[in-house]
């Protein structure tokens, strides 16, 4: 039964993780390179109505894949993600819509979807990013920008940052070193971005391939009838049992472009 139980706590926390990350290494900032070059993610200024990316999350003992759709319009998202393997199931399919979030094996077309509740997601502001993040926004970070065609790479470095494991039993901070790349098309959309956290236990890196704008992205809820409700208390679990896989991140992602190198 603890091991019942434990499955789709573990579930939840990586689909949790997703989440989390998609937000983390989208959220750049407006440059506007020259060149007219067209290319087949441009958005000719105009917020994307969906994307489709692939997201890879590895660490020096996993590593997570997913293949995710957005719907700005409607802020749904959906995902097949494909777990590490040191944890029990193989690939998982999720759907946010509204403020409940869907979870099931993606290794059945039909059967039981877990709910949890959750304070949902505002993907307006993501739209915008993708669109043309305002990278020179960003401060505390010594930037390198490299041309290639229509593609222009910003490569940002920031040391001495506190990090620690968020998922760790023990919340205890560390030092560590970001670099993080963002690649734009010939508009300035994102097309790429990695984001590598460095200590001296551990390092993860986060990567976003941006596959597609403005594509199909129907997302919707379950049928009712296929809905377990689960407590978000199982969600305690699900991070619990997270802590095993020594993920390191930013203690505060949002101050990260704030504070000024000394």
């Amino acid at each position: 039964m603890a091991a019942a139980r434990r499955t789709p706590a573990v579930l939840l926390a990586v689909v949790a993780l997703a989440l989390t990350i998609t937000g983390i290494v989208l959220a750049a900032t407006d440059p506007n390179p020259a060149g007219i070059t067209k290319d087949p993610l441009a958005l000719n200024g105009y917020p994307p109505t969906s994307t489709n990316f692939q997201m890879t999350v590895s660490g020096q003992s996993f590593q997570m894949t997913a293949n995710v759709t957005a719907n700005f319009t409607t802020n749904a998202v959906e995902a097949i993600i494909d777990l590490p393997a040191i944890l029990s199931a193989s690939s998982v399919e999720a759907r946010l819509v509204e403020k409940n979030l869907y979870i099931r094996s993606a290794d059945v077309s039909s059967g039981t979807w877990l709910e949890v509740p959750t304070s949902g997601l505002s993907l307006f502001g993501l739209s915008l990013e993708l669109t043309k993040p305002d990278i020179y926004l960003l401060t505390g970070f010594k930037k390198t920008v490299t041309h290639n065609g229509s593609m222009t790479t910003y490569d940002l470095v920031r040391t001495n940052v506190p990090v620690t494991n968020p998922f760790g039993r023990a919340k205890r901070s560390q030092l560590g070193t970001i670099n993080w790349s963002i690649t734009v098309g010939s508009q300035g959309e994102v097309t790429q971005s990695t984001l590598s956290v460095t200590a001296a236990s551990s390092s993860t890196t986060l990567n976003i391939q941006v596959l597609s704008y403005n594509g199909p992205a129907h997302i919707t809820a379950p049928p009712a009838s296929d809905v377990k409700t689960m407590s978000p208390k199982v969600l305690h679990e699900f991070f619990s049992s997270l802590g095993s896989l020594s993920l390191v991140l930013p203690n505060n992602i949002t101050s990260l472009g704030q504070a000024q190198l000394s």
